[in-house]
């Protein structure tokens, strides 16, 4: 999903750290020249975050207005957008919450992601295959991982 390449650099004994993002995204490297460890770790930190937090509320509006504008009036409909009002609000009290918050409350949004996705015949339903899924995934095996390590 979001590959971090690192380059040692000698000249300035610092480490280039380049986080590239999947191409359905259409984000550009973000790049940084870093001396500590810390440094390092706030910088791909941050900008994680935000990729996870900007990408699940363009989806949900995009899922929203879809919804709102072409879906036929019926059950389904209602509860789909009630579904992603409760993830958009998520998304909001998560602004200001760590990483590792972040990516386990995605993790646990999963079922509700997964209601709200675009039908298989869907224009939309290849950006959710290729993005948001890979995203959830992304944020299991993370929020599993960290699980882990805060155990031993």
């Amino acid at each position: 999903m979001i590959t971090i390449d690192r380059t040692f650099n000698i000249s300035k004994e610092a480490i280039d750290i380049a986080l590239k993002y999947p191409k359905r995204a259409h984000r550009k490297v973000d790049a940084i020249t870093a001396t500590t460890d810390h440094q390092i770790n706030n910088f791909i930190n941050k900008k994680v975050k935000a990729f996870l937090l900007e990408t699940l509320s363009k989806y949900v509006k995009q899922r929203q207005f879809i919804l709102t504008h072409f879906a036929p009036d019926d059950k389904s409909k209602y509860t789909q957008l009630y579904e992603l009002d409760r993830i958009m609000r998520e998304v909001d009290r998560l602004q200001s919450a760590r990483v590792v918050v972040v990516m386990a409350a995605i993790y646990w949004m999963e079922g509700a992601l997964k209601t709200t996705s675009p039908l298989p015949n869907s224009k939309y339903y290849k950006h959710y295959e290729e993005l948001i899924l890979p995203m959830i995934e992304f944020c299991r095996v993370y929020s599993f991982e960290h699980r882990r390590k805060a155990r031993t």
